[in-house]
């Protein structure tokens, strides 16, 4: 009986040391355990900073996690609900050095992911872009699970956290659209006449920043070459479906708010935003700024080559722990800041022809009308031959115009013919511009050159296209050409166009002009004739009446 019990005790004793040992096995930890923290979804090649701001606490021997031993200053209200906030500060701290952290690494970089081999601990990833793209602070951290295994999973950039109604992304793309209308497509070109009222749009894609980010800049100018006419008054931004235009000190408002003062430039303008006034309006992080404007093409407008740039300029931070908000109109500088552009270009074009008399010799002085209508009634420009015969307009974007001479040299007759001329890259003709055609317009009819109102005249003397809606006109009265003036161009200024896009169409054909002295010959004898015949009537009935006198 004594020997059965013995055994017992000894399977017993044998059946508890194994399971002592295999339970040592599964709760087992170890100051030296590590595990591969992991951030996907980078672009650029950016580089990625490791600081740890807590490490593993263990038993004394080693073998048991406690708890974490958290870096001075670094706090979490609820480590199963960590905060944005509380992430950016302490990135915000490590970079004021307020938070010492306890190591820090550099992960490595392959592809869109960023890698290291850590110890059990919490750390922040502070990311530093190699594109566009904007990184907010990032928490990893290197735990335990209820098995004792210590883990981590990847950290996607494109996620969000979102713990209650706290909501910031890791990471997020600003970006920068500009688009123009009213405008004339040649292929992917878009092209204006002088005059022609264009309407921009700028659409901007806001960086997500946690509330207490040290860096919220938001900045988006405008500066417009001079072949184009910035309208300030046409300024609106759009946000959270409504629409708020600039006060006299420059802020535009929303429901109550300030979103963004604005600044007129030269030609265009400066404009700042309030990133937390936008946020309190509109928190879906999808949301656009929109930016909508008129410019205008005026008679400094380059024709053809490189055309008429227009650059929209967005500089916004990418690093929210470097710097400061930026909060004036001047164009923001410094560390933290990343600046995209994107820009429309307008091209105009140009018609030129050459008037020719006796002997194909140029005639100066005919005056000339170009029309948009193959019947000669919308007159576009009024232009005059110089003493090489030639004249040109620019006031043409891609089509078809039409050229028919309104006032003869004195000497010779009106030519009463139409010419249409067609306008595009693919049509110019000319490698160098025929002139340099300036026109100046009038409001007083008695000063205009033809009585026919080619457009309007706004208050500050802007030249609008005749078409311009009445909106866009604000109290611009009819205008008429007064004077046109071109430098001098002879035959050896033309050469063919090699694909360099001069923007010039010369009308393949010469204009003729006949002069009044040279009437048909027939004409002349004529007129003697009938002369002649009145003549010797005249005699005739003189002589019969005296002859008849005498008889009575």
């Amino acid at each position: 009986m004594k020997n059965i019990h013995r055994k017992i005790i000894a399977v017993l004793a044998v059946v508890i040391t194994v399971m002592s040992l295999s339970l040592g096995t599964v709760n087992a930890t170890s100051s030296t355990d590590k595990a591969e923290l992991k951030v996907t979804g980078l672009t650029g090649n950016p580089t990625v900073k490791l600081f740890k701001v807590a490490a593993a606490k263990y038993n004394d021997t080693g073998d048991s996690f406690i708890d974490w031993t958290f870096a001075n200053n670094v706090k979490f209200a609820d480590l199963q609900k960590p905060t944005s906030q509380e992430i950016n500060k302490i990135a915000n701290d490590i970079r004021t050095s307020t938070v010492t952290p306890l190591a820090t690494y550099d992960m490595s970089v392959s592809g869109d992911t960023a890698s290291y081999s850590a110890e059990a601990g919490i750390y922040i990833a502070l990311v530093t872009s190699g594109d566009d793209r904007t990184y907010n602070p990032i928490l990893l951290t290197a735990s335990y699970n209820g098995e004792g295994v210590l883990s981590t999973d990847p950290i996607l950039t494109t996620d969000t956290y979102l713990y209650g109604q706290e909501s910031v992304a890791k990471s997020s793309k600003p970006t920068i659209d500009k688009k123009v209308t009213n405008a004339v497509k040649d292929d992917e070109k878009n092209t204006a006449s002088i005059g022609k009222v264009l309407n921009y749009t700028i659409d901007v894609a806001l960086p997500q920043y946690p509330e207490n980010a040290n860096n919220k800049t938001i900045w988006v100018g405008d500066n417009m070459s001079k072949g184009l006419t910035f309208d300030y008054s046409s300024l609106i931004v759009s946000w959270n479906g409504k629409e708020g235009k600039p006060d006299s000190s420059g802020n535009i408002t929303i429901d109550g708010v300030i979103i963004a003062n604005v600044k007129k430039e030269t030609n265009g303008f400066n404009m700042v935003f309030n990133y937390d006034n936008l946020k309190a309006l509109d928190v879906d992080p999808n949301s656009k700024v929109k930016i909508s404007y008129n410019g205008i093409v005026n008679s400094e407008a380059v024709v053809g080559q490189s055309g008429n740039n227009n650059t929209a300029t967005y500089i916004y931070a990418n690093d929210p722990t470097k710097g400061t908000t930026h909060n004036t109109t001047d164009k923001p500088s410094g560390e933290g800041l990343k600046e995209v552009n994107d820009k429309e270009i307008i091209y105009t074009y140009e018609v030129a022809f050459k008037k020719t008399g006796e002997n194909n010799s140029p005639l100066a002085g005919a005056v000339f009308g170009i029309y948009s209508d193959a019947e000669a009634t919308k007159l576009i420009d009024v232009v005059t031959t110089n003493a090489n015969g030639y004249a040109s307009s620019s006031q043409v974007g891609k089509g078809t115009y039409y050229i028919k001479e309104i006032t003869a040299p004195k000497g010779y007759t009106l030519n009463t013919k139409v010419y249409p001329i067609e306008t595009s890259w693919a049509t110019s003709t000319t490698k160098n511009s025929v002139t340099s055609n300036k026109t100046v317009y009038t409001s007083n009819l008695n000063e205009a050159k033809e009585k026919k109102q080619v457009g309007w005249l706004t208050t500050d003397g802007t030249f609008l296209d005749l078409n311009t809606p009445e909106k866009e006109r604000n109290g611009a009265v009819a205008a008429y050409v007064k004077t046109t003036t071109s430098t001098t161009a002879t035959d050896s200024s033309f050469s063919k166009n090699t694909g360099e896009g001069s923007g010039t169409s010369l009308l393949g054909e010469s204009i003729p002009n006949t002069k009044l002295s040279k009437l048909p010959s027939t004409g002349s004898i004529g007129t003697y004739i009938f002369t002649l015949c009145g003549f010797v009537l005249m005699v005739s009935a003189i002589l019969f009446s005296r002859h008849k006198k005498q008889k009575n």
